[in-house]
């Protein structure tokens, strides 16, 4: 008996040391990391343009830095710390680059986090510099880009990326100051019927989407909200009372420390995130202002305005994050236990327009969720776990995912008032300075009343670990060499020591699956359909079993 500890522990000791596939477990030493992008001799312009970083690994790292180099190798700028990207193929990050860049020759140098040795450096390459002239325009539309473009002064910019589809989209460009010009005005004369009834018929959308949005603001003010409200909770009173009941909960009061509180508004943003921002619908990183201006100027046009959503803003803003503290009631397994280098993506900086939101799903990896409002108003509800199908919502069947369905905007103005009062969600108007928490593997959906800033934190602590651990165990099986098997390995290790009765046999026994040996779930799921179609349809059917059917029939 004593023996078969002793190699129980050993094997388990070994398992823990040798991780399998992290880069810095290889037998075979050195990573070799190719910088693909910028290529040798290519031009990027600072100031108001993005360009792609691509790169290559033979091992598998999942966390970079990466910095700007002069051409006598010294560091001119931190394009990120502590990156997390990981594909098979090349890697991609999009880098908007500083107006304080000058002119020069430069090289690209990506490092692994963990071992910062070792790395890759690009080709030489230029940087110009730019500079942007103010517009003297009341409202750059996309009718004056069109207009500029056919005099010989249109700029191509990322603004463009943001700009209405159709021309004209605003009841303003068919009317004339006295200052108007001949070009001007001989643009609106051209016109042809059918783009004048576009233009109507886009004046009748903006007006109808202004009139939802106040519908919403008004059923939401004057909505009783359906989830309790604590102030400054103690860490026992909050654990016993909603976490381990995985009872929802608005909390009050723990904000009003938060320096985000006071220097995280629209305008005062423009001159803290120098860095640009992410915007949902490019992929390119934009200025701020560029997206500032959209969100003042456009969003009215959309029925689901784009939004900027940055799971990485900790690491492009490092510095920003003393500016918030979310509660710290519980272990955080995720923070406290899993390797920087495959940890989930836990924080989302979120800035979005009214009547933007995000469609019912459940928080990824059954993590739950804290969401602190710091300006605006949101709309919110929610279904437990035992609501599997959510109404009106076409159903994916992955939990965890997005469900298939339009925008979060439409289900809360055309489906949510048809429902009977039973099938309706929980619901609240959460205001600035509070914090929603949203436990385990219950469904949420939002929609903005006004312009918002949030940030949301997830984790996975003592009351929901369990439900984390099945799902990434889940998502382990389904593709080979991925990073939710290597976080459940973690999880599973440090469980093993800590809470050893916490593990089942099925959770002892897992393996992550390896690429060209058997199948995953997608691959089992991919090639069993594909047989079953070619048997029953691209094969034909047996004649003569068919005909043999059809006398069957007809004689009966």
């Amino acid at each position: 008996m004593l023996i078969e500890k002793l190699i129980t522990y050993l094997a388990l000791v070994i398992y823990l040391v040798v991780p399998s596939r992290l880069c810095e477990g290889a037998l075979n030493s050195k990573n070799d990391i190719t910088v693909i992008e910028p290529v040798r001799g290519a031009m990027w312009i600072s100031g108001q343009h993005s360009y792609p970083i691509t790169w290559t690994q033979s091992k598998f790292c999942f966390k970079w830095n990466i910095e700007l180099l002069d051409i006598e190798e010294r560091k001119v700028a931190q394009i990120s710390t502590g990156l997390s990207e990981f594909k098979e193929g090349s890697m991609r990050h999009v880098w908007l680059i500083p107006p304080t860049i000058q002119n020069g020759d430069y090289v690209i140098k990506i490092c692994e986090n963990s071992a910062p040795e070792n790395c890759g450096r690009s080709n030489s390459f230029f940087i110009r510099t730019t500079k942007v002239e103010q517009r003297n325009d009341d409202l750059f539309t996309c009718e004056d880009n069109m207009l500029a473009s056919q005099i010989g002064h249109a700029e191509d910019t990322d603004f463009d990326a943001f700009s209405p589809i159709h021309t004209p989209q605003m009841k303003e460009t068919l009317t004339f100051s006295g200052n108007a010009t001949n070009n001007e005005r001989s643009a609106v004369q051209r016109r042809l019927p059918h783009e004048l009834r576009r233009q109507k018929r886009t004046e009748r959308e903006r007006l109808h989407f202004k009139y939802m949005s106040e519908r919403i603001r008004h059923d939401a003010d004057q909505l009783q909200c359906a989830i309790e409200r604590v102030h400054r909770p103690s860490k026992e009173t909050f654990v016993e009372q909603y976490m381990k009941p995985r009872k929802p909960a608005i909390l009050t009061g723990m904000m009003d420390n938060w320096e985000a509180m006071k220097s995280w508004s629209f305008d005062k943003l423009g001159s803290i995130l120098t860095k640009g921002v992410k915007v949902d619908i490019i992929e390119n990183t934009t200025p701020y202002s560029q997206w500032n201006e959209f969100r003042a100027l456009f969003a009215d046009m959309y029925k689901d305005p784009a939004q900027v959503i940055m799971t990485d803003f900790h690491q492009i803003y490092p510095e920003l994050m003393d500016a918030i503290n979310f509660p710290k009631f519980s272990k955080d397994y995720f923070e406290e236990v899993v390797d920087e280098d495959i940890r989930p993506p836990q924080l989302s900086f979120e800035m979005a327009p009214t009547r933007s939101g995000f469609h019912w799903r459940v928080e990824a990896l059954n993590a739950s969720l804290w969401s602190a409002l710091i300006q605006g108003k949101k709309l919110w509800g929610l279904y437990p776990p035992s609501k599997y199908y959510v109404p009106g919502v076409n159903h994916n069947n992955h939990r965890t995912q997005n469900s298939q369905q339009s925008e979060s905007f439409t289900w809360w103005i055309y489906t949510k008032p048809e429902l009977q009062d039973e099938h309706k969600p929980q619901e609240c108007l959460q205001e600035a300075g509070e914090i929603l928490y949203i436990p385990s593997g219950w469904w949420w959906s939002n929609v903005n009343v006004d312009d918002t800033i949030t940030m949301q934190k997830s984790f996975c602590d003592e009351t929901n670990i369990r439900s984390c651990m099945d799902e990434l165990k889940e998502l382990g099986d389904s593709v080979a060499d991925n990073f939710h098997a290597d976080v459940y390995i973690q999880l599973r290790n440090y469980l093993a020591i800590h809470d050893p009765g916490f593990l089942t046999d099925d959770d002892r026994q897992f393996k992550s699956p390896i690429r060209d040996l058997g199948q995953t779930n997608s691959d089992h799921g991919e090639n069993f359909h594909q047989n079953v179609w070619k048997k029953y349809f691209e094969e034909g059917i047996d004649d003569a079993k068919f005909s043999s059917n059809r006398d069957d029939e007809a004689n009966v």
